[in-house]
């Protein structure tokens, strides 16, 4: 056995886990450590075992103190050891761009966001089927252009276009995003709010001043709960759309806030 390059192995050890090397750079470039042949070996049991050289005595010692170092930098969480540094860093490095594959998604869904933005874009010459209505924001009237999303909503041009790129998104992981009630008119906001203060329907945000009369809010109908696939999805993916729940107890609805 080759005493150079456990030697040299030891030293890098030494240096990984924090430990002065002196002991390891003491110690010479050994000559190869002199064993019996097989043959030898293989004599009678009354014959005398191999006695190791001092030197080779000294140098295991030496192995076994590292290795207890070690158990102890392991157990302190040092990274590193093992001597596959590049390796990890290469898997991290792989991991922060494609996305984690341990099943939690964090990473996945970051991978998403860095190749599907530009995918997943929607340009103005998409857009059609406009309206111009009065919208309402902060209790004043404001006239506006809203678009079509799907099943008969509306939502202000910005929003529209953010809010299709959003469901081309979830289509490509199999997520359906169906627009429930995007823009309303002030009569709509009106009976909602009425309805709301008889206790026969949802809270609703006083006429004039609803992110739905402004065309940016948009409730999605087949939510169906903050546990379900379809609002995790939202809940990792929304915001780099623009879209965040902001009101509590709804899970359902998401406000365009760009």
């Amino acid at each position: 056995m080759q005493l150079a390059p456990v030697r040299s192995n030891l030293i890098r050890i030494d240096q990984r886990v924090g430990l002065p090397s002196s002991a390891v750079q003491a110690l010479p470039a050994a000559a190869p450590f002199q064993t019996d042949s097989f043959e030898q070996s293989a004599q009678p049991i009354s014959q005398a075992p191999v006695q190791p050289s001092e030197e080779t005595s000294a140098l295991l010692a030496r192995a076994l103190q590292l290795l207890v170092a070690i158990f102890a930098a392991l157990a302190k969480g040092i990274p590193g050891l093992g001597g596959n540094d590049g390796a990890q860093a290469g898997a991290d490095k792989a991991g922060k761009a494609g996305g984690k594959r341990n099943g939690n998604g964090k990473h996945k869904a970051e991978g998403k966001k860095a190749n599907g933005k530009k995918a997943d874009k929607v340009s103005d010459k998409e857009l059609s089927g406009g309206k111009k209505v009065t919208g309402y924001v902060n209790g004043k009237p404001q006239k506006m252009t809203v678009f079509p999303v799907g099943n008969g909503e509306y939502l202000r041009d910005d929003a529209a276009k953010a809010f299709k790129a959003m469901q081309r998104a979830a289509k490509k992981d199999g997520i359906q995003l169906t627009p429930g009630s995007g823009f309303r008119t002030m009569e709509e906001q009106k009976k909602l709010y009425q309805a709301y203060l008889n206790g026969t329907g949802n809270l609703a945000a006083k006429p004039g001043y609803s992110n739905h009369q402004g065309g940016v809010a948009m409730d999605i109908s087949n939510v169906g709960g903050y546990g379900t696939r379809t609002y995790q999805w939202l809940k990792e993916n929304a915001r780099r759309f623009g879209f965040v729940n902001d009101v509590s107890g709804e899970y359902w609805h998401w406000t365009y806030k760009r």
